[in-house]
């Protein structure tokens, strides 16, 4: 899906008062993996999105809306933000406080992992997109050592079949390259920038007593 996420990081000054600190997007590297997750979307729906509130808050700084909005909607800033509109789709406002809270070191939940083994039991073959939702695994030996490759997802392999990809999937170890393997499942930490979890570090020690927030929205 084209588009990428354009957004803000603000503080709390106060009650109904706001400053803009940051724009968010230096810190999400290329974006494909990061707006997946925050939305729960794509490759990713089999993951829960962010904890949020949907749309924009009312209190957003005058700054962040001038930042976010392209230029031909910078005369509209000093609107109620219900009637303020900038090509953003799919407005979130996330806490920072709700972000500390999601376990980035876990991937996938049972119930979600058994969700997706029934969905991929039921088809006949795969498509492309049905690839990319495996990119929540990655596909180890015994001894606990990834056969990744560098640019290449593990399912892209020339030598691994649609029907090894199914046993995988089914929570099977197999037969491949003379090595017994099956899949583990890739912690979000893994699957997002370092760059990501270095800012919500020094969020939490330069501004450990204000509340933090994230507003962004998907842009097309």
């Amino acid at each position: 899906m084209p588009g990428y996420i354009q957004g803000v990081i603000e503080k709390q000054m106060g009650i109904g008062k706001w400053e803009f600190l940051s724009r968010i997007e230096p810190f999400t590297g290329s974006q494909g993996n990061f707006k997946y997750m925050a939305f729960g979307m794509k490759r990713f729906r089999f993951l829960e999105p962010f904890p949020h509130d949907r749309g924009f808050p009312e209190d957003l700084s005058l700054q962040s809306k001038a930042v976010i909005s392209l230029n031909e909607y910078r005369q509209h800033l000093d609107e109620p933000i219900a009637e303020f509109e900038c090509g953003l789709k799919k407005r979130r406002t996330v806490l920072l406080s709700d972000i500390k809270d999601i376990d980035w070191d876990k991937g996938i939940s049972d119930e979600n992992l058994q969700r997706l083994r029934e969905e991929y039991d039921s088809k006949e073959e795969y498509h492309e997109g049905d690839y990319r939702n495996l990119e929540v695994f990655e596909l180890t030996d015994s001894e606990g050592n990834s056969l990744s490759e560098k640019n290449l997802s593990w399912y892209r392999k020339e030598d691994i079949t649609d029907e090894m990809i199914s046993s995988l999937v089914a929570g099977d170890t197999i037969d491949f390259r003379n090595r017994k393997v099956s899949l583990e499942r890739k912690s979000r930490r893994e699957l997002l920038p370092e760059s990501w979890f270095k800012l919500l570090d020094l969020l939490d020690i330069f501004h450990e007593d204000h509340e933090i927030r994230f507003v962004f929205g998907w842009h097309h």
